[in-house]
């Protein structure tokens, strides 16, 4: 294999893993299941399982910009990763990283939630 073919390879992997960091989770197989399904097979009072679920609009604690709108147990998980340590929202110890807002999106109401890290 030449130089430039090694070296379009190694770009063409990094690309693909780069642009697979950002793709967001698939649905559970049986919530793709359950919206797939025909109409008349559905149980019209069975709700499905992400209904209820708030999802909020999450800004930096540090400079303020904007970064996800998410739920909180995903936003929380995506955080572990980045900062490698434990986030949760109790403030006991913790260094705060992010406001989660909702309903709207709008920083200038007050958050819902704060997010903080455990280093």
């Amino acid at each position: 294999m030449r130089n430039l073919s090694k070296f379009a390879a190694t770009a063409f992997i990094m690309l693909a893993l780069t642009g697979a960091a950002f793709m967001k989770k698939t649905a559970s197989a049986a919530v793709a299941s359950a919206k797939a399904a025909p109409l008349a097979k559905q149980d019209p009072s069975a709700k499905s399982a992400d209904a209820n679920v708030n999802v909020y609009w999450w800004y930096s604690a540090f400079d303020g910009s904007y970064n996800d709108y998410e739920t909180l147990s995903y936003e929380i998980w995506e955080m572990e990763i980045y900062y490698d340590c434990t986030v949760n929202t109790t403030p006991g110890g913790g260094t705060l990283i992010e406001k989660g807002f909702w309903p709207n999106n709008n920083p200038n109401y007050p958050p819902m939630y704060f997010l903080y890290a455990h280093f």
